[in-house]
């Protein structure tokens, strides 16, 4: 009898033992407070009036990995880094070359911003807006002929421009497909910069693990 007492208690004991791990758990896997993803999505040029810098195309397709942090039930803050390139017509620079050729502008750009979510931390699905700063980084690279010998030579010609840094707002929505996995859309927009003199709108898609 006292035997089966104490396998009593002992099971009992374990049970309680699991089950209080089993919610610390949940309740740990409810606070995750960083999430990191990849995205991938295109931006679009509007009003581009420059004369020195043309892009022939209207769109730029980009790819980035972002983290998002969050600091209160509400707000989180939000790094990216985003790559992306676009075809051009004209360059600036002081390399003598009559044709002045076609290149190319590859731009990294690191946005940080704030975030504002509506809804509770718990919903699955949150809209957001945003706003803050990017850091934008270009160079212009060309294939181009130079007649300044009297013959036609190809030359490549590498152009990095002074990094500046922007402006930007975000409005975009999450929504936890598990307790760990997150897809992500997102709207940004990015008033005229010194370097395309172009305003950028841009939508982006991504999927993000929550740690």
């Amino acid at each position: 009898m006292k035997n089966f007492l104490l396998y009593c208690l002992v099971v009992s004991t374990l049970i309680s033992c699991l089950q209080v791990q089993a919610q610390d758990s949940c309740t740990a896997h409810n606070q995750r407070d960083w999430v990191i993803g990849y995205e991938t999505g295109a931006q679009m040029f509007i009003n581009n009036n420059s004369a020195i810098k043309q892009p022939t195309g209207k769109y730029v397709f980009t790819n980035s990995i972002y983290g998002a942090k969050s600091i209160t039930q509400r707000l989180a803050l939000e790094f990216e880094l985003k790559y992306g390139s676009s075809t051009v017509v004209n360059k600036t620079g002081g390399v003598n070359i009559i044709n002045r050729g076609v290149g190319k502008i590859y731009n990294l750009t690191v946005p940080v911003t704030i975030q504002y979510s509506f809804g509770k931390k718990s919903n699955k699905l949150k809209p957001f807006v945003g706003g803050g700063a990017v850091y934008n980084v270009y160079q212009e690279k060309y294939s181009e002929f130079n007649f300044t010998d009297g013959a036609a030579k190809d030359v490549v010609t590498t152009h990095t421009c002074t990094p500046f840094v922007s402006f930007t707002v975000t409005q975009g929505v999450t929504y936890d497909i598990t307790p760990r996995v997150q897809v992500k859309e997102s709207i940004h927009f990015i008033p005229r910069n010194a370097h395309t003199n172009a305003n950028l709108l841009g939508i982006d898609i991504g999927v993000g693990i929550k740690l």
